[in-house]
C-alpha cells in the first residue's frame, strides 16, 4: 500500500512540489527498494508499471 501511496503522491501536483514523472517516480522507488519498500513489492510495480501509467492517464481528469 505504501507504494501506491508513494507513487500516487510523487505523480501528482501538490502546493508544495512538482509532479513527477513516471521515469522519475521510478527511480525514486527503485532507489528505496530494500530500504522503504519490500524488494518483491518494487519488483511488482516495476513488472506492472505499463499498468500503472494507463490507469493514471484514465483517472488524472477525473478529480478537480
Amino acid at each position: 500500500m505504501a507504494l501506491a501511496d508513494v507513487y500516487d503522491a510523487l505523480t501528482s501536483k501538490r502546493c508544495y512540489k512538482p509532479v513527477f514523472s513516471h521515469e522519475q517516480s521510478k527511480e525514486i522507488i527503485i532507489k528505496a527498494k530494500g530500504q522503504h519498500f519490500d524488494p518483491m513489492l518494487a519488483d511488482t510495480f516495476l513488472a506492472l508499471e505499463d499498468a500503472f501509467v494507463e490507469t493514471g492517464k484514465k483517472v488524472s481528469g477525473m478529480l478537480p
